[in-house]
């Protein structure tokens, strides 16, 4: 429940909107901001999850409608998602309440082109400790430079 709190959290500041595409190796996500300067690229394995089944496929979500669906659960909630295809809503279970969420036409969202990275570097950081440094300079600046 929380990976999947955060993953809509990240995602939403950056879009309204967003194209979730779900396959065999999972769920990605990808979304540049508006004005083009913030891009997040986020993939999760089937591992990441309790339990993923399912056809390929992609959706279109509406990052606030998400963030209300997800803001019913309570700590030790688990949250199901069921996407039948075609129109359908993306039917949400959190805790003992379903929800039916309807979608944006995934057409309609863009799909940034991905540039190829080579950093010089690589760092590995558990997420607390992460959060906690980011949350610690909110009373000192607006931004953060990793």
């Amino acid at each position: 429940m929380e990976v999947l709190r955060e993953v809509v959290e990240a995602v939403s500041t950056l879009v309204s909107e967003a194209k979730f595409v779900i396959s065999k190796d999972g769920l990605e996500v990808k979304a540049v901001d508006p004005s083009h300067v913030a891009m997040l690229l986020l993939r999760l394995s089937p591992a990441a999850f309790e339990e993923f089944t399912g056809e390929p496929t992609e959706i279109g979500v509406d990052m606030e409608r998400f963030k209300d669906v997800l803001r019913l659960s309570k700590p030790g909630d688990s949250v199901s998602l069921q996407y039948d295809g075609g129109k359908n809503p993306l039917v949400t279970r959190v805790g003992k309440v379903v929800r039916a969420m309807s979608l944006v036409d995934p057409a309609s969202l863009t799909d940034p082109k991905v540039p190829t990275v080579n950093p010089p570097a690589k760092a590995v950081v558990r997420m607390e400790e992460l959060r906690q440094g980011i949350r610690g300079s909110e009373s000192i600046a607006d931004n953060v430079i990793l």
